[in-house]
């Protein structure tokens, strides 16, 4: 994908519908810790080659209602029209002590995820634990890793 800077009035978003409400919240919340460039970053907005959005709406809504609205922002450009979420991560030890080493991970799951995020996968025929350390939107076809995250973890680890 290739981003480019462009107008959020240029992004055709005439086929969307509102978005969850918790969703939005979560990407709310999440703009008020980290703020807006990490939203955009973790939440990529992506068009078609036609400027149609097709991923990343909640930060459409998010920067679109913002008392000064931003108007470009950074944006990629997908040849298809089809986006697949890729998790960076570190697999957590029995400990809560995460390894150093990142891999990656398919996020075909419902609920959004942001880094910081716990999430279970298997590995090596165990289920695992897996720091979320990024988010990245990429198209299908870039998609190169083979296991996926299977359920989004919502306790909170130990100190």
């Amino acid at each position: 994908m290739q981003t480019v800077i462009m107008n959020l009035s240029d992004i055709d978003i005439s086929d969307m519908i509102p978005p969850r409400k918790r969703k939005l919240k979560f990407y709310q919340d999440y703009k008020d810790n980290m703020g807006i460039e990490a939203l955009i970053e973790t939440n990529s907005i992506v068009v078609n080659q036609n400027n149609k959005i097709i991923d990343g709406y909640c930060t459409y809504v998010i920067l679109s209602e913002q008392p000064n609205p931003k108007e470009k922002t950074s944006v990629l450009v997908s040849t298809s029209n089809s986006t697949k979420k890729v998790i960076r991560g570190r697999i957590i030890k029995k400990q809560n002590i995460a390894y150093s080493k990142e891999y990656e991970w398919k996020y075909e799951l419902k609920s959004p995820v942001k880094p910081g995020d716990i999430v279970l996968s298997e590995v090596n025929d165990k289920i695992a634990k897996i720091l979320v350390t990024e988010v990245i939107t990429k198209d299908p076809s870039e998609v190169m890793c083979t296991k996926r995250a299977i359920k989004k973890y919502n306790k909170m680890l130990p100190a």
